[in-house]
């Protein structure tokens, strides 16, 4: 049996978005450019918690917040092992279910003293009876956070099922928001929370799911949109004049897009990093300077911008 979970007052990080929101799946990725193959299938992300197979057990809840407290052996996981966004979340329900009811994902995060705070919250989302409800969702997670469950309404929820070897702690009528603490009133024993939820990774960290949500996630792409695979363009905007006896060459340039970094050649060496203006001091006869831009994606112009001159004596 896993040491009982504890959550800590924290706020969202960038993971979620000014307010915790519920959105759909992010656009689709573009195809490959032609010459590259396409990337591999995307994986499924990773379950935490567990809603039953069936309704069979009428172990409902009046209204409540409520977090797994304690899992057995062979219980499934409510605490995410690594950050990321969970992209959706579910609860299965008994048949016959007032309207009014709703329901909400909890996310808790440890305070390391035994307490727990709510980190993250989904909309209250109202609930199906005798289906396996699903929403999707965008909420960022940290490694240790821990998922849970809230709802409203005037009728009883099948808030759990038999659970051997676990808990949960729960609260009567309370509906915490991000930030304040979740202190449990009561412990059910032998029963494991009727919630799920998907988290996917997140490896750029713009608050999308790399699997089902981000276009691009190799790329911190705003809106989760596709990879940007277009090369900035080069332009210089000083350079010498074709024919000079000056000796000392100055040039400018500029990208078409913001934040380009620059890599320089003078005379056919090698490519250098470089940032505008550049000056440099050359010899008596012909020279080339060639300069070309590198996007903050890493996708390299390569037509570079190309100065061609003559030193005379």
């Amino acid at each position: 049996m896993r040491t009982p979970v504890r959550v800590f007052v924290a706020l969202l990080t960038v993971a979620v978005v000014a307010a915790p929101v519920t959105t759909s799946a992010g656009s689709a990725k573009h195809g490959p450019p032609a010459g590259e193959t396409a990337p591999p299938a995307r994986a499924a992300g990773v379950v935490l918690g567990s809603t039953p197979a069936t309704i069979d057990d009428p172990s409902n809840c009046a209204p409540a917040t409520a977090a797994q407290d304690v899992s057995g052996p062979d219980s499934p996981d409510y605490t995410a092992a690594t950050a990321g966004v969970i992209t959706s979340w579910s609860s299965r329900i008994q048949p016959i279910i007032a309207v009014d009811t709703a329901m909400r994902l909890m996310v808790f995060r440890p305070d390391g003293a035994g307490g727990q705070t709510v980190a993250a919250l989904t909309p209250l989302r109202d609930l199906v009876g005798g289906s396996l409800n699903t929403f999707p969702s965008r909420i960022g997670i940290a490694a240790g956070d821990f998922i849970g469950l809230s709802f409203v309404g005037s009728a009883e929820v099948q808030c759990r099922y038999p659970g051997i070897g676990d808990s949960f702690v729960f609260a009567f009528g309370p509906n915490p928001a991000v930030g304040e603490p979740f202190v449990g009133d009561f412990d059910d024993v032998a029963a494991r929370l009727n919630i799920s939820a998907v988290l996917e990774p997140d490896a750029d960290r713009d608050g999308y799911g790399d699997l089902t949500q981000d276009g691009c996630p190799s790329q911190p792409i705003p809106n989760g949109g596709a990879c940007d695979r277009t090369a900035p363009q080069t332009r210089l905007t000083v350079k010498p004049p074709a024919f000079t006896r000056n000796r000392q060459a100055k040039f400018r340039f500029v990208s078409t897009e913001r934040r380009s970094t620059f890599r320089c050649s003078l005379d056919g060496q090698a490519y250098r990093r470089c940032i505008s203006p550049v000056f440099r001091r050359v010899s008596i006869g012909q020279h080339i300077f060639k300069v070309a831009a590198t996007d903050r994606y890493g996708n390299r112009d390569r037509t570079p911008a190309v100065a061609r001159w003559r030193v005379r004596r």
